[in-house]
């Protein structure tokens, strides 16, 4: 008798004949245009705001600390909790792990686009590309693509997403369809770090948007301070009765002269250089040094470790533990989480028949441990012990182990440790002592 086989979920349509809209900016960005975008961002159009942030991540400080925080995380190699059936759940795992569909489906550059405007924005869309590769055993990977933000918007009525696509490669046509992520087709992705409740409004792009614009300006008028920090002015003669025409002529030339150049002026005509006494660089340097300061501290939660002058162990100590450390976890349970909930559990209906089946990734972010100050622990409750036992008390050997987490390094002795006994030491011998003679 035949067996039946067990039906597969149906592969959703990819969609291919869609492409992404050209991304295009034409804007010199002022504090009111800032301000704009940030208007119509509240209003659910985030098209100027997603401008916005491209000229953010433009910022070669913006740029560093957001790739820090990002490589922290996608450095470390994630883990897989099973879900879902017990006996199956083993061969879901493995598929995702050992036969790598985890990294072929989520490339690191794509999730690096992802994590960098989730940041930044707080909220990145991705359009999954099921496609069936060579060398996964015929299973359907989601493969999912960065689509730029300034395609998106919210409608305020039904609080849908909308995005806008291109219809095919060649044409030039667009329309509206909703964003539905974990629904319908499964096609899309959202990914808000910050919650699902206007997701714009907590990204840190508001007050990056007006470091980064102040440096700008700081960097352009440093410059032209520079180029201008000395100018030929051009003087005539009182006594010589000069036409507009001719001092026209003269800032003309001098404009014109060219590095090096060489004039002969008109009889009457004199020229003066006129240098600025103003400390220009003192006075971008601080703009620019503050605002690289914000910079890091709004997206690593600290400025420690690139800020400190003369070097300090302590203070990257704490730039880790109370910054780099809490937004590195936070990172991961957000990406993990979006992730699980919007393309693996439907990853493992279409290979396996079941989206609770979905393992959970896991990235190793809890604080690491200081070995180097446990140690130094142990060695002053050792030192603490040894007084302790002079002083003639007992000590359980069993506790301190528990208390220092010490299992499977070192075992309890035999019974309490005790102070040792004094040992007994011979008397001395005295003339009285000696044998008697006859």
């Amino acid at each position: 008798m035949a067996t039946r086989k067990k039906p597969q979920a149906k592969e959703p349509d990819s969609g291919r004949a869609a492409v992404e809209p050209t991304v295009r900016t034409f804007t010199t960005w002022t504090p009111a245009l800032i301000r704009s975008a940030e208007l119509q961002a509240d209003r659910g159009n985030l098209k100027e705001a997603a401008n916005v942030v491209d000229f953010i991540l433009s910022d070669d400080r913006v740029q560093g600390t957001v790739h820090t925080r990002v490589q922290s995380l996608l450095g470390l190699d994630p883990t897989f909790e099973k879900s879902g059936d017990k006996r199956r759940a083993a061969s879901v795992v493995n598929a995702l792990e050992a036969k790598e569909d985890w990294w072929a489906s989520y490339p690191e550059v794509d999730l690096s686009l992802m994590l960098t405007w989730g940041i930044v924005l707080g909220l990145a869309p991705m359009r999954h590309q099921w496609r069936t590769p060579v060398g996964h055993g015929g299973r359907v990977l989601p493969m999912p693509e960065f689509w730029h933000p300034q395609h998106l918007r919210q409608d305020q009525e039904t609080r849908k997403w909308m995005v806008k696509v291109r219809l095919g490669s060649s044409s030039h046509a667009t329309e509206e369809v909703v964003l539905e992520p974990a629904t319908g087709q499964w096609e899309w992705i959202l990914h808000t770090p910050y919650g699902r409740h206007r997701p714009w409004a907590l990204a840190p792009w508001r007050g990056l948007a007006r470091w980064v614009l102040m440096k700008y300006f700081a960097m352009s008028d440093w410059a032209k301070a520079s180029e201008k920090s000395s100018l030929l002015v051009g003087t005539s003669d009182v006594k010589i009765n000069s036409s507009a025409p001719q001092r026209d002529q003269l800032a003309a030339d001098i404009y014109n002269r060219g590095r090096d150049g060489v004039a002969i002026l008109p009889p009457g005509f004199s020229l003066d250089l006129v240098q600025t006494v103003a400390n220009t660089e003192s006075l971008y340097r601080q703009q620019i040094e503050m605002a690289d300061t914000a910079i890091a501290i709004a997206i690593r939660g600290g400025n420690l470790t690139t800020e400190v002058q003369a070097g300090s162990r302590a203070a990257a100590e704490a730039q880790e533990r109370l910054g780099d450390d809490v937004k590195r976890r936070f990172d991961g349970q957000s990406l993990t989480t979006t992730l699980h909930d919007q393309s693996l559990m439907r990853w493992a209906e279409l290979n396996f028949g079941d989206p609770m089946l979905a393992p959970w990734p896991v990235y190793p972010t809890g604080p690491k441990r200081d070995m180097n100050r446990k140690a130094v622990s142990i060695s002053t409750a050792v030192g603490a012990l040894e007084r302790l036992v002079a002083l003639g008390m007992e000590v359980d050997q069993e506790g301190f182990i528990n208390d220092f987490e010490l299992n499977g390094i070192v075992k309890p002795g035999k019974g309490p440790l005790v102070p040792p006994k004094p040992a007994l030491s011979p008397q001395p011998s005295t003339p009285n002592d000696a044998p008697m003679g006859n």
